[in-house]
């Protein structure tokens, strides 16, 4: 591959890998910029393939062109580790685990994974049915809905929510500012959070659970970042 053709997928690879690398390092306020941080993983991917290619490059190339690779791999790398440590938790967490003695005649079981699914509803307009049906086929332990109506709540309970998961918190609300949650154990020590939505912190056994439905990023986005960091 040719010098010139290399340097140019450098610079198109590189240069969008160090705008996310920016963003997500100064994480600016606008909108724009919180969607953008949003695809900060595929930088992973960039930096890998620009590294692969300045050793190519550095291997053949002697004098200046050489010393001009080497300090380009040097960013992709920092950048590369920079990202493994952001996605490192996200990559090595663990499923939470079920509350709930283990069977005596089971010792060496290990507790089942807590199942958590959210859907948003679309302010009460999505099918209940669709919803009961997938919380039955995924067996679904604890289930988090956001835009819950009062009207869409009614059709949750006649299609048989109610009965695969007994207990919840949360309430319905006009619009978007319903948020429910429905589990199969009891849920304790519910507090309401002051976000814009309906948000909610509680416990199911030694797990907690943050219900969030956050102000959408858009435009001046500080309500969403200040609402971040109430959890």
């Amino acid at each position: 591959m040719r010098p010139v053709v290399v340097s140019m997928l450098v610079v198109l690879l590189l240069a969008p890998a160090l705008t996310l690398t920016a963003a997500r390092f100064a994480q600016p306020a606008g909108g724009f910029w919180v969607r953008l941080i949003s695809f900060t993983p595929y930088a992973v991917v960039s930096y890998l393939v620009v590294l692969v290619l300045l050793v190519v490059v550095s291997l053949r190339s002697r004098g200046a062109g050489r010393q001009l690779s080497l300090v380009a791999a040097l960013v992709a790398v920092l950048g590369l580790a920079l990202h493994v440590v952001w996605l490192w938790p996200a990559l090595t967490a663990r499923p939470a685990q079920l509350p709930g003695p283990v069977a005596a005649d089971q010792p060496n079981r290990a507790a089942p994974a807590l199942r958590v699914m959210t859907v948003n509803l679309l302010l009460g307009g999505a099918s209940a049915e669709r919803v009961v049906e997938l919380v039955r086929a995924n067996r679904v332990n604890v289930l988090v809905l956001e835009e819950v109506t009062a009207p869409e709540r009614d059709q949750l309970a006649a299609a048989g929510l109610d009965v695969l998961l007994p207990h919840e918190a949360g309430a319905p609300g006009e619009g978007y500012t319903g948020t429910m949650v429905f589990a199969r154990r009891p849920l304790s020590d519910v507090t309401r959070l002051p976000t814009e939505s309906g948000s909610y912190l509680m416990s199911i056994g030694s797990v907690r659970l943050v219900a969030f439905h956050s102000a959408p990023p858009l435009g001046d986005a500080r309500a969403w970042f200040a609402e971040h960091r109430l959890v």
